[in-house]
């Protein structure tokens, strides 16, 4: 069984966002409602775990900034795996069905006393977004490197071993939270 299904039931087989590949060109403005990395980095309360935060570049509402979100997210995906924390996930995507079911793999496999080991998800590239004033919608390739379910004294869990796999056509949908002043995961799709 792929460690993917273990971390997140859903993920598998998912269909690709709806436009990401549909050609479009995103918006190269937006409404003057948008904030500047200057206007708020002072004011700015913390987003994501100590270890990893939240960089400023990525809360704007602009297209280079839901990029950086992009990037961070898959970023902290990595951290949550390795250290069976979803707290921060969680907060930056309450409302995607896939991210929800992956931090909830991730949740039983720290509640069972097992870890994970590999699993790093790595962005091999994504479209620039196509921008709407609340949302950015990106078509992109992950690949998850290979990895295994480890028990609490370290040996491996029998049929939970997964090779590398890619998934060059998946999709993400990201919603601007304007009382959080940052992106948020809207809609996370492996294909």
């Amino acid at each position: 069984m792929r460690l993917v299904r273990v971390a997140a039931a859903a993920v598998m087989g998912v269909a690709v966002l709806a436009g990401c590949s549909g050609g479009e060109t995103a918006n190269e403005t937006l409404p003057s409602a948008s904030i500047s990395a200057a206007e708020t980095t002072a004011t700015l309360p913390p987003l994501g775990p100590p270890d990893l935060p939240m960089p400023d570049e990525a809360r704007e509402q602009t297209p280079a900034a839901a990029k950086a979100f992009l990037g961070y997210y898959v970023s902290l995906m990595n951290r949550s795996t390795v250290n069976l924390s979803t707290d921060a996930l969680r907060e930056l995507s309450p409302n995607c069905r896939t991210c929800l079911q992956y931090a909830d793999g991730i949740d039983d496999v720290a509640h069972s006393g097992q870890v994970i080991e590999g699993a790093d998800f790595v962005l091999n590239g994504s479209s620039d977004p196509v921008l709407t004033s609340v949302t950015a919608e990106f078509s992109m390739s992950l690949t998850q490197k290979p990895s295994r379910l480890l028990l609490q004294d370290g040996s491996a869990l029998p049929g939970y071993d997964q090779e590398g796999v890619t998934y060059p056509g998946s999709g993400a949908l990201l919603t601007w939270e304007p009382a959080l002043v940052s992106w948020q995961m809207s809609d996370l799709t492996f294909q």
